[in-house]
């Protein structure tokens, strides 16, 4: 029996059963497609648009388009004329199709994959109806196996991962830009001890106390993660960069990046393609850098060390009384010292000694290679190619801190 002609059954069972049965679908030319839009714009309709947003992932996108390329072959909706040739679009492939008397158009989108349905008639799908659809776009591609998996094997394998270097260093960032907007001023006691001024010295106390409370936990995150955001940095530059036995040999790339720090900076020459000539260790930049990493494991590991910590000495009587030299009031001692070894300036010193660190490696580049690692390096979620290794920036980076609404 011929699905697509069911002379029994009424023009819109007949209309609907061609449109939820795949097998019926035709390639619509390009003039007809804008032959419908302009139709479209001169009715003003107000007829319901039938679309669906494939829910739950009911659909493979990939699966899909192989599918539709497979049986139609490119792309041949509208939409292919006005996008970018880049991945930057809110709509990035468009397949027009029509049964006898209806339009289906299926989107892959940014936001996900799209279909609708132009019937011409006041038609609302069902649930069913669009269940029965995807049923038999399924059954579809699962019948055109064989053809599928040979057209998806022409496209591109990438594979997206995190940049930890990109994120550690906008959570770096991101603490600085909170700890330099912290007020860290102490409170001076007033000289006159009226209600209104001992109120107004305990507001400013207790918002002194809380914004060095968090200076302190800012300044240990910042001191704590620059060694990290070195790490980072340099671990991405010998994977972008590695010569070949290296992206050959897995063994040979683990032992690389478990050499000390300052091995694998001196050795970058050796082991990537992108440096002319080795790194001058003898900068200045090499040598703060070398001595911040080299006290970084009393952050890392918790090291406790009281000597080097002292910030006051006290006194006890009777085993619970405290006295000071210097009469400032527990409290007042307890948060003016609290961000010892973590003070603002000591934490934006050890970010900025990494940040010359990472000029200096740039700045040993080749022109070309600088170009293409300050865009990988800025891309938060890179992808690397599945059959050749290479690396490259696949989506711009908006797609991450941008909500699209459409």
């Amino acid at each position: 029996m011929d699905l697509c002609s069911l002379s029994n059954f009424t023009f819109e069972e007949t209309m609907l059963s061609e449109i939820i049965n795949p097998t019926c679908w035709k390639l619509q030319s390009i003039e007809q497609q804008f032959q419908d839009t302009q139709a479209a714009k001169d009715r003003a309709s107000n007829l319901p648009v039938n679309a669906w947003f494939n829910p739950d992932s009911a659909i493979s996108p990939v699966k899909l388009y192989a599918y539709l390329k497979a049986r139609f072959g490119a792309p041949n909706g509208f939409i292919m004329i006005l996008k970018n040739k880049t991945s930057d679009n809110l709509i990035h492939w468009h397949y027009a199709l029509t049964t006898s008397h209806s339009t289906i158009h299926i989107f892959g989108k940014t936001t996900g994959l799209e279909i609708i349905v132009k019937t011409g008639l006041e038609i609302v799908f069902s649930d069913a109806e669009w269940d029965t659809l995807v049923t038999g776009l399924k059954s579809e591609i699962a019948l055109r196996g064989k053809e599928v998996s040979k057209t998806q094997t022409e496209f591109e394998h990438w594979a997206l991962f995190i940049n930890p270097f990109c994120r550690v260093e906008y959570t770096l960032q991101d603490c600085i830009s909170r700890l330099q907007k912290l007020k860290l001023m102490e409170v001076t006691r007033p000289a006159l001890n009226t209600k209104e001024a001992i109120d107004k010295y305990l507001k400013e106390t207790n918002k002194w106390v809380n914004n060095t409370m968090n200076a302190a936990s800012l300044g240990t995150m910042i001191r704590m993660l620059s060694p990290v955001m070195a790490e980072a940095f340099i671990n991405l530059v010998i994977l972008v960069f590695r010569k070949e036995e290296y992206k050959k040999d897995s063994r040979l790339y683990d032992s690389l990046l478990r050499q000390q720090i300052d091995v694998r900076i001196k050795t970058l020459h050796f082991n990537c393609t992108c440096f002319p000539e080795q790194i001058n260790s003898d900068s200045e930049a090499f040598k703060k850098f070398h001595s911040l990493m080299n006290k970084r494991n009393d952050f890392l590991h918790g090291n406790v060390d009281p000597n080097k910590l002292i910030v006051e000495e006290v006194w006890f009587d009777q085993k619970t009384i405290p006295l000071f030299a210097k009469d400032e009031g527990v409290i007042k001692k307890m948060t003016k010292n609290y961000c010892t070894n973590v003070e603002p300036e000591t934490a934006i010193a050890d970010f900025q000694t990494v940040s010359n660190l990472i000029e200096l490696v740039l700045m040993a580049m080749d022109d070309d290679s600088l170009r293409q690692f300050v865009q990988i390096m800025s891309d938060r979620m890179p992808g690397i190619n599945k059959k050749s290794n290479r690396l490259g920036v696949l989506f711009p980076s908006q797609y991450l801190v941008e909500s699209f609404a459409y």
